[in-house]
């Protein structure tokens, strides 16, 4: 959609965003852009994801033998490892915000 916001689109930005959905999904459901969603969310001084660089954080993966070598899901595909356990958040990667996960277990850990 193009043009004025309507009370009910920024109802569902502030409450996607309050939910810590990435400024991508809101845009898709409000068919809007990224861009204008994220300058939206600005004017009404909602900034949940700032656009600096995420600070780098310790995670398993870093510590793996596998690691660089393609051996599993989250390093070959960036998919999540089945019975894996990580905490999720939002890195900002060049134009756009991905999920990430810091992994703290993983069932297919092999320690360097």
């Amino acid at each position: 959609m193009i043009g004025k916001w309507t009370t009910g689109e920024i109802d569902t930005l502030r409450s996607m965003l309050a939910e810590g959905k990435p400024y991508r999904l809101v845009a898709e459901a409000l068919d809007r852009t990224e861009g204008s969603v994220e300058a939206k969310a600005r004017g009404l001084g909602i900034n949940p994801m700032p656009r600096r660089a995420a600070k780098p954080r310790d995670t398993l993966c870093w510590h793996c033998k596998r690691s660089g070598r393609s051996a599993c899901s989250w390093d070959r595909w960036f998919k999540p490892v089945p019975g894996w356990t990580a905490d999720k958040y939002a890195l900002n990667v060049t134009t756009r915000i991905v999920d990430s996960y810091v992994v703290r277990a993983c069932p297919l850990y092999v320690e360097e």
